[in-house]
C-alpha cells in the first residue's frame, strides 16, 4: 500500500512538471496565395537565423498552408519560392521565445516569370552543371594522382 502511494505521488509530480514546462523555441506559420488569391501549394518557405546561419524549412500543402516548427529565438531572414513564380524576401524577422509568428503572403509573390526569364536560368543551371562537372572529373584526378 505504501508503495501505491509513493507511485501516485510520482505521477501527481510528474504530470505537474510537465504541465509546467515551457517552449523554448517559436515558430512560423501562414499561408501563400498567388496575386489572383490561389493557393500556392509546393511553395518553399524557408527561415535563416541571421546569427547561426542555419536554415529551417517548409513546404506549403495543397491549401497554401505551411508551418515551421522549433526555430530557436534570434532574428531571421525568410524566403519563399515557387514554381514559376518569383522568390520573396522579408529580412531582420525577430521571433521570441514561444512565440507563434505568421508570414502570410496573400498575393505577395510577384506574378509569373518571363519566358526570357525562365530561359536565362535554364542556361545557367546548364553552365553550372558543365562547370560542377569539369571540377568534379578533376578533382577525380588529382585524389588519383594523375596529372595532366
Amino acid at each position: 500500500m505504501r508503495s501505491l502511494s509513493r507511485l501516485g505521488a510520482c505521477w501527481i509530480w510528474l504530470a505537474a512538471a510537465l504541465t509546467n514546462a515551457q517552449t523554448t523555441t517559436a515558430e512560423l506559420a501562414g499561408s501563400v496565395t498567388d496575386p489572383s488569391g490561389a493557393a500556392l501549394s509546393k511553395a518553399r518557405i524557408v527561415a535563416t537565423n541571421s546569427g547561426t546561419g542555419l536554415t529551417y524549412d517548409a513546404t506549403t500543402d495543397e491549401s497554401g498552408n505551411y508551418l515551421i516548427t522549433l526555430l530557436p529565438p534570434g532574428t531571421y531572414n525568410l524566403s519563399v519560392e515557387a514554381p514559376g513564380f518569383r522568390r520573396t524576401v522579408q529580412n531582420n524577422v525577430t521571433l521570441e521565445v514561444s512565440q507563434h509568428a505568421e508570414w502570410l503572403l496573400n498575393g505577395a509573390l510577384s506574378g509569373p516569370m518571363s519566358a526570357e526569364h525562365a530561359t536565362q536560368i535554364d542556361h545557367i543551371e546548364h553552365i553550372y552543371s558543365k562547370v560542377a562537372s569539369v571540377v568534379m572529373h578533376r578533382l577525380d584526378q588529382l585524389f588519383r594522382g594523375e596529372s595532366r
